[in-house]
């Protein structure tokens, strides 16, 4: 089925003429021509989880959606989350940072000027936290910037995507599952932060020493 998907434009599903000639990567190849990559969710259930005892969450959303309603979507999923909460983040494959808990709307507000690193810098990921030991909800922004998001509430969750018009699809494919092709954002907008350079802002601005 076509890709209707839209990726940021830090990201893009590669070509033929742009992966090795090896019989892997091209299988994969032929398989994204004809995988769901496509707005929608998908869900799974903490009991089939074989972590599920030990994460106080009933359920874990994979979510895609188009890159210029991403961050809508988190606004939209932050509002199932308590007051307080934490920002995390981190540069691909390091170590994730986690912020303070602070005021969520004071948090958002203070993410606004970031708002299009973080929804399109393909090698950064981060999110939203609430963690006690009775409860998880948390948006995860992936570095291929689909979202997972995991809660307790899939009524609530559900209603968010109705009204977002974003469908369940059971059979949900995500582009990092297949070849692809990245690109820095500062490469595509000057304007933006670098990736390195935007950890350190977020270190000193959200992490209390």
């Amino acid at each position: 089925m076509p890709i209707t998907l839209q990726f940021p434009p830090t990201l893009r599903p590669a070509t033929a003429d742009e992966i090795p000639k090896r019989d892997s990567f091209v299988q994969k190849l032929e398989e994204m021509q004809q995988a769901q990559l496509v707005p929608g969710y998908r869900l799974r259930w903490a009991d089939d989880d074989p972590m599920g005892d030990a994460m106080p969450y009933t359920f874990a959303a994979e979510i895609n959606v188009d890159n210029d309603r991403l961050w809508e979507l988190v606004e939209a999923l932050s509002g199932t989350m308590p007051e307080m909460i934490a920002f995390f983040f981190a540069l691909e494959n390091m170590e994730i940072t986690q912020g303070s808990y602070v005021d969520k709307e004071a948090l958002l507000e203070d993410l606004l000027p970031y708002k299009m690193e973080i929804c399109q810098d393909t090698f950064i990921e981060c999110g939203l936290l609430y963690h006690t030991r009775e409860e998880i909800i948390d948006i995860f922004i992936s570095r291929s910037k689909h979202l997972v998001f995991r809660g307790s509430d899939p009524g609530a969750f559900r209603d968010i995507m109705d009204k977002l018009g974003i469908p369940e699809v059971k059979d949900l494919a995500f582009i990092d599952s297949y070849p692809r092709i990245r690109r820095p954002l500062t490469a595509v907008n000057a304007q933006a932060v670098e990736s390195d350079q935007l950890l350190n802002i977020w270190r000193r601005k959200f992490v209390l020493k």
